[in-house]
Formats: structure tokens, C-alpha cells, sequence
């Protein structure tokens, strides 16, 4: 399944689901989370590799010299493909 997670307070109800095989993108005001200095950063540890940022929300709010090297940045191409690779998608 993938997890959209859109507000910084959805975090851990995504992870109330989550299994290994899911995916998680954070977009809007959820990409702060990215950050390593945010204090629900480390529930992303779960699901490191499995954790992706929308890039255009992290560039429209000027916080990508801050965001961990561990969370992959991906495109709107990346969004659709993470769209196409799980049948499911629930949006927090």
C-alpha cells in the first residue's frame, strides 16, 4: 500500500498500518517530517528506504539543504510511479 501522508499530525496513524512491503510519500506540510530536528523524524526509521519526500513541496518550502540524505526526494514521475507500483493508496 501507499501511504500519502499530507499533515505533520497523520504520522503515526499511517504507521498504525504500515507493513515492510508498503511506501511511504510525504507531500505538503508533511515534508518537515524530513527534517532530522523534527520531533517525529525518528518514527521514519521503520520504514527507511520505504520513506520518499515530494520534492516540489520541499523546494516550494525552502527546506532542502535540511531534509536527511536518507529520505529519497522524488518527482511528480516518481509519484505516479509509486501510484503504479501499489494497488492500494490511502491518503493521511
Amino acid at each position: 500500500m501507499l501511504h500519502i501522508v499530507k499533515s505533520l499530525d497523520k504520522l503515526h496513524l499511517a504507521f498504525r498500518y504500515y507493513l515492510t512491503k508498503d511506501d511511504i510519500l510525504l507531500v505538503e506540510s508533511a515534508v518537515y517530517i524530513g527534517n532530522p530536528k523534527h520531533y517525529q523524524h525518528s518514527l521514519l526509521k521503520k520504514a527507511l528506504g520505504n520513506v520518499f519526500l515530494l520534492r516540489e513541496d520541499v523546494i516550494a518550502r525552502g527546506i532542502t539543504d535540511i531534509v536527511s540524505f536518507r529520505i529519497g526526494l522524488i518527482s511528480f514521475d516518481g509519484f505516479v510511479k509509486l501510484t503504479e507500483k501499489h494497488s492500494k493508496a490511502i491518503t493521511w
